[in-house]
């Protein structure tokens, strides 16, 4: 656990130049029928054929793919069914997200495919966000709902979570890039969906906190009754790192942060969750033209103006909602109520704390890495993503706007 997330979000951003084809890359594809009975709760209030069934886009980066968890329990299908069960409605999930998609970049590696199916576990920069949500358009113009996320790749995931002395990003850093990458960028998103799907009802979800006040320190903490962290794995683990730092040559920045100390490990995490939520409010603001403030020009204060969002009936001018998990310090990575799949730990012969995909994945990664240490970044993907009560939070706060959206 001691340097879990340099390992494992290092993962989600790096990567080298590839092409695209002309196909959207679908990661999965799933039909929904009503379970139970009884009247439909929710209605669409947007233009639609009720005789079609009711097709859902998901759109993003390892948290809508769901990274480390199983089928059953990815959040975006157990939305799905209980749409189709809401609607009484037959419903179809298609969802183009992959794990390490960036937003609107155009560098890096390539969504891989195995037996022609892209997958979605190993992280893959391209294609980016926009990009998939335009092709997805065009291959499903009559889609009613839209779950939409991005910009975490954009703003590098490492450098929000890993603590000193991997890291040496400052919280002002953060809050440029967020500015940068979740302000702007995420506007025009959500309005080229408008523009290509202007009957779908579009959520964007938030991300969540990472690490808190709440997390155990790293190259502090200890082993406790619930972890099993050998001092062994964590020399082993420690002098890896250091290596690729030393390999990448930035070993005087590496000497250079380590006499800096150790700084708060929760801050930078708490600052991109705090700033993503402010300009996420401000995009769908004015997606929803609601006419928020105009957000201040590049040379000045990196902020979005503060909005408050009062979701009401989807209209066709307000059709666009922000899906919220709420900040719980107790939630975040290394807590003893955590929301979020641990890093796993080899002993002997067999692996502590698995994710729930942990053994399939394995199978992926030996199929497509040709050596061990392309396949270990591969198979401990998960660390850090929403577990099973985290993807239960993204399926309440999504259900929750759709209610909003959708009521009768």
């Amino acid at each position: 656990m001691k340097i879990f997330l340099l390992v494992v979000l290092l993962t989600a951003i790096f990567s080298t130049a590839a092409p695209m084809g002309a196909q959207c890359y679908q990661t999965l594809h799933q039909d929904f029928q009503p379970q139970g009975s009884g009247s439909a709760t929710l209605v669409n209030p947007l233009p639609h054929d009720d005789t079609n069934p009711l097709t859902i886009i998901a759109l993003g980066d390892s948290v809508v793919w769901g990274n480390g968890d199983d089928l059953p329990y990815k959040f975006v299908l157990n939305v799905s069914q209980r749409t189709a069960d809401l609607t009484r409605r037959h419903v179809r999930l298609f969802s183009f997200a992959h794990s390490g998609a960036v937003l609107v970049g155009t560098n890096g590696a390539l969504v891989p495919s195995l037996g022609g199916i892209d997958q979605g576990d190993p992280n893959s920069s391209q294609p980016n966000i926009q990009w998939s949500a335009d092709c997805a358009a065009k291959v499903l113009p009559d889609a009613e709902l839209v779950l939409v996320d991005g910009c975490i790749n954009d703003v590098s995931a490492t450098d929000i979570a890993i603590p000193w002395p991997f890291n040496w990003t400052s919280v002002e850093q953060i809050r440029d890039r967020v500015f940068a990458n979740c302000a702007q960028p995420v506007d025009k998103l959500l309005e080229s969906i408008r523009q290509t799907l202007p009957n779908a009802t579009i959520i964007l979800n938030s991300y969540f906190l990472i690490v808190s006040d709440k997390s155990m320190p790293l190259l502090r903490t200890g082993v406790t009754p619930s972890e099993f962290t050998p001092e062994k794995e964590q020399r082993r683990l420690t002098k890896t790192q250091e290596r690729l730092f030393l390999n990448s040559g930035q070993e005087s920045a590496l000497n250079t942060a380590r006499k800096m100390g150790l700084p708060s490990w929760g801050q930078r995490s708490a600052e991109f969750y705090n700033d993503t939520m402010d300009c996420f409010d401000w995009a769908v603001a004015h997606a929803n033209g609601l006419n928020p403030p105009a957000l201040p020009p590049a040379s000045g204060d990196h902020h979005c103006p503060a909005v408050t969002l009062t979701p009401q009936k989807a209209t066709a001018v307000a059709h666009t909602y922000l899906a919220v998990v709420p900040s719980v310090a107790e939630n975040a990575y290394g807590t003893s109520h955590t929301h979020l799949w641990k890093l796993p730990i080899p002993f002997l012969w067999w692996t502590l704390r698995k994710d729930e995909t942990f053994n399939k994945r394995a199978v992926i990664c030996k199929a497509l890495y040709p050596t061990e240490k392309d396949r270990f970044p591969c198979r401990i993907n998960p660390t850090a993503h929403p577990n099973l009560l985290g993807s239960e939070d993204f399926k309440t706060a999504l259900l929750q706007q759709l209610g909003i959206a959708w009521a009768r």
